[in-house]
């Protein structure tokens, strides 16, 4: 019962009663007529070892430990919102508060200027879903973000079809800004 399994795992407080609990407890828990058990239940009665003593003399388990607690809510990017209630807690992954807790999704950016008016530049970039649809065009843009196009946008996304591509001679590879891109002509289809 002792795992790192969130799911399943008990919490600490849990742990803490089902430790403090012993066999002789819970046997005088189920006795018809309460009386006196000795500490150690499967050891025999002994008046210095393992002495008789009430039962209500025993530590007792406190089940408020297990009562569940209706959180009507979820923590998403440090705020508190209500279960079927969305937020962002960076610009570009949206979550929706579920009971189960907070489901996110990345989402896809079609206009970045939109986005750069939005969230501050700093911030945009330091998601990795952002950076990965509108970083190269938010790298040259000013800190205030004022230089972006309102008419740039990412391209459409295109219907791929298989085909077979001839292999073509070596070409020299595409550079922008002194970064060398990789040919991966071979890969494409």
């Amino acid at each position: 019962y002792e795992n790192e399994d969130p799911v399943v795992k008990f919490t600490e407080q849990q742990l803490a009663e089902i430790r403090k609990t012993t066999l002789a407890r819970i046997i005088c828990e189920n006795l018809d007529i309460t009386g006196d058990m000795q500490r150690a239940a499967f050891d025999l009665p002994s008046n210095f070892l393992n002495p008789r003593v009430p039962c209500n003399s025993m530590p007792q388990i406190d089940l408020s430990a297990w009562r569940e607690n209706v959180v009507q809510g979820c923590q998403i990017g440090g705020k508190n919102v209500n279960v079927g209630d969305s937020a962002f807690p960076s610009p570009c992954t949206s979550c929706i508060c579920t009971n189960e807790g907070p489901q996110c999704a990345s989402l896809r950016i079609t206009d970045c200027a939109q986005l750069a008016r939005e969230w501050p530049r700093d911030v945009i970039l330091r998601d990795d879903v952002c950076s990965a649809q509108c970083g190269l065009v938010l790298q040259n843009a000013t800190p205030q973000g004022r230089n972006i196009p309102i008419s740039l946008r990412p391209p459409p996304q295109r219907i791929a079809r298989s085909r077979i591509v001839q292999q073509q001679t070596a070409t020299t590879p595409f550079t922008f800004q002194g970064f060398q891109f990789p040919d991966l002509s071979q890969f494409i289809g």
